[in-house]
């Protein structure tokens, strides 16, 4: 299934099927019932025909009835100051992290000597 493009499938009665390629997309129910579960959301949720729902990370979907469930899965329409920060925060996690540099605890000797120097 091509990611960049709208593209309909069918989900037969009773079976499912893992999304995680289409984290951000939305998933338009056009006939039947779905059950959709991702697992960055609390709740699952059931999705009908002529309903639609932005899915998540881990999302997995399943046929919810008797006949099959045609769907539609369609771009995110995230605009390019989202995506530049996605990306940003991807090159973030690759890049190796810096020591924290806190400062040194007083010396106690020194601070009892005072001015006296």
């Amino acid at each position: 299934m091509h990611t960049t493009d709208a593209s309909s499938f069918e989900l037969a009665p009773r079976s499912a099927r893992r999304l995680d390629f289409a984290h951000g997309r939305e998933l338009i129910v056009l006939q039947g019932r779905i059950w959709l579960t991702c697992s960055d959301h609390g709740e699952d949720v059931f999705v009908s025909a002529g309903h639609s729902a932005r899915l998540g990370a881990g999302a997995v979907i399943e046929c919810d009835g008797d006949e099959a469930a045609r769907l539609r899965l369609v771009p995110s329409r995230a605009g390019w100051l989202s995506l530049a920060g996605r990306a940003l925060t991807a090159l973030a996690a690759c890049l190796p992290r810096w020591p924290v540099l806190r400062p040194a605890a007083p010396d106690a000797r020194a601070l009892d000597a005072g001015c006296e120097g």
